[in-house]
């Protein structure tokens, strides 16, 4: 099972926000990978609408990248 770097999809509550402060999940991949928790326990929040499709930005979670690195 491989992992792949998404971002929380939806708005913001405020809609202002655009993308400033986006953090970067590690989500575990398998055949429906959109409402999975990432890594650190994060889910997608039930106004959003699942994880963002993976993206090429790295990984940004402190708590994502603690187990990626095993610690």
């Amino acid at each position: 099972m491989g992992i792949s770097a998404r971002k929380k999809s939806g708005r913001a509550f405020n809609g202002a926000h655009r993308d400033a402060g986006v953090i970067i999940h590690a989500v575990p991949d398998d055949r429906f990978p959109s409402w999975k928790k990432a890594l650190c326990g994060a889910v997608p929040g039930r106004k959003g609408n699942g994880w963002s499709d993976p993206v090429d930005d790295d990984v940004t979670c402190g708590k994502c990248l603690n187990k990626i690195n095993g610690k």
